[in-house]
């Protein structure tokens, strides 16, 4: 993961009276719109405070748990759990409830899938759904804003899920450029307060 800092303050959510986009995949289509009251969750096999506990992220940041979870081993979707990566907040859900953790104020999430053949809609990043198809690739990331200032410049793998993610500046625009197998695959993107957290449209040609 591309990290510049990370957040000092460990933050624990309050479980929230609202609802929730279902994050089982990837939250698809046009940004989220209004939260809806939801119903109580079903009872899981396993909770998703235990998720956490074994990533060693229980009662952590926004930062570290989506840094742990994007890169977790476990196979999509993560029995017990549903994280989903916003503009503003990480939102947790499992069977006793839901519970919010802030983003960075001066930081976005933005994950990336890069694809040959099979890609999905996706906006909102689920990081216990979501599942891209080149999965444990290395690349090359190249990321620069509208005024050409490169933000990111290195060698990544892709995790478990085909996901690799960046903590990027907030309000910038610019473009995303890959480079693996020889292949090479660029698309624009934004760190606005209404961006997707989630990139799939990269494929590599």
């Amino acid at each position: 993961m591309n990290r510049r800092h990370p957040l000092a303050n460990l933050l624990t959510g309050g479980l929230l009276a609202v609802g929730l986009l279902s994050v089982s995949a990837c939250s698809a289509g046009q940004a989220p719109q209004a939260d809806q009251p939801a119903a109580s969750a079903p009872a899981s096999a396993s909770s998703g405070d235990d998720v956490l506990e074994r990533l060693g992220v229980q009662g952590k940041d926004a930062v570290a748990t989506i840094d742990a979870l994007d890169r977790s081993q476990d196979k999509r979707p993560i029995e017990g759990l549903k994280a989903s990566v916003k503009a503003d907040q990480l939102v947790l859900s499992d069977s006793t409830g839901e519970r919010s953790l802030p983003l960075p104020a001066d930081e976005f999430y933005l994950s990336i899938a890069p694809y040959l053949q099979t890609t999905h809609e996706c906006f909102a990043h689920s990081l216990s759904g979501c599942q891209g198809e080149q999965v444990n690739k290395k690349m090359h990331v190249v990321i620069t804003d509208q005024t050409g200032k490169k933000l990111v410049d290195e060698d990544v793998t892709t995790a478990t899920n085909g996901f690799v993610g960046f903590w990027l500046p907030r309000d910038v625009k610019g473009t995303v450029t890959a480079t693996m197998d020889g292949k090479t695959g660029s698309v624009p993107f934004a760190t606005n307060s209404d961006s997707p957290t989630c990139l799939t449209t990269l494929r590599m040609a």
